[in-house]
């Protein structure tokens, strides 16, 4: 949440939240994420609306996104790997 907030900051988009307060409490809801609903349900998880559109924001903006960067790469494989996702393009 802090790097996306980061990025916001980076396009001088200022959003009042502190990311401890909202998210450190363990959740109490059963919820599952959309993307979580997609890979069970086998449907292609909405990683570039989610993850490397925000990745494009923060490269604009010069903002690095260590996290970020590492859980979507993670994310990718794991949907390649269930053919969820474009297979990587391969140079010669």
């Amino acid at each position: 949440m802090r790097e996306g907030l980061a990025v916001c900051a980076g396009h001088g988009i200022h959003i009042d939240l502190d990311p401890g307060r909202a998210y450190d409490a363990r959740p109490s809801s059963t919820h599952k994420s959309s993307m979580l609903q997609d890979f069970e349900s086998g449907r292609p998880p909405q990683i570039d609306g989610l993850l490397t559109a925000l990745q494009a924001f923060a490269w604009a903006a010069g903002i690095a996104t260590p996290y970020l960067d590492a859980i979507t790469a993670l994310v990718i494989e794991k949907a390649r790997r269930t053919r969820l996702y474009p297979p990587a393009v391969r140079l010669r």
